[in-house]
């Protein structure tokens, strides 16, 4: 993963609803997407409880190669009938009690 001093990226939270039953199985295939041309890929996806039923977290290069990479990659992932997307904008660390933030802020 490239740091936000060599090259600026998008972090998204994809919140995905799928076919009864199926959400192991749409956690595991979208925890492998990756695009060879691009660093498109995603970090994790985990099945959780709520109103969606896969968490899938996305690193990409920038907005407009989030919404090809959602609509053309995980959007066609057998057994999504639904997804929402938020990008982050802060994220803050913890580590040994210290707070650490990426992203540019302080």
């Amino acid at each position: 993963m490239s740091t936000a001093s060599e090259c600026p990226h998008t972090v998204a939270y994809v919140f995905i609803t799928t076919e009864l039953g199926m959400a192991l199985d749409v956690a595991c295939t979208v925890s492998a997407l990756r695009r060879e041309e691009s660093d498109a890929r995603v970090l994790w996806a985990d099945v959780v409880t709520g109103p969606c039923d896969v968490i899938a977290v996305v690193e990409v290069s920038n907005d407009e190669e989030l919404g090809d990479f959602v609509i053309q990659q995980i959007q066609t992932v057998l057994g999504v009938k639904s997804s929402s997307t938020q990008t982050q904008v802060v994220s803050a660390h913890y580590k040994d009690g210290e707070r650490r933030q990426r992203n540019g802020y302080p």
